[in-house]
């Protein structure tokens, strides 16, 4: 959710929990930015939001997010360790739906 004011002080860059499921927006903002289409920087950062959101939900943190995101796009992940819990279908159901927002996934 930095990434874009960051940018306007200086960042060149991000690395990124979300960055795992969205890198082809956040490279579209990032040079969007670098333009100066300041419009078109703000209007990818707008859709990224629920990514951003999704990161930390009330029973998980970033790193449950990613794994989730990944094994719903067919990457391979991996279980979680310790001290994480699985993987549970609030995790993927709140994932699912910022995909699909995003047209990442089919249906």
């Amino acid at each position: 959710a930095l990434t874009l004011p960051l940018l306007a002080v200086g960042a060149v860059g991000v690395v990124g929990v979300c960055t795992h499921w969205s890198a082809g927006l956040l490279a579209d903002m990032i040079a969007a930015h670098h333009k100066a289409d300041v419009d078109t920087a703000r209007a990818v950062n707008a859709r990224l939001i629920p990514s951003f959101d999704v990161e930390v939900g009330a029973t998980w943190v970033h790193t449950s997010a990613a794994k989730a995101a990944l094994e719903i796009l067919g990457q391979p992940a991996g279980p979680l360790r310790l001290p994480l819990p699985p993987l549970d279908d609030d995790v993927r159901a709140a994932v699912r739906s910022v995909l699909g927002g995003l047209g990442l996934t089919r249906g």
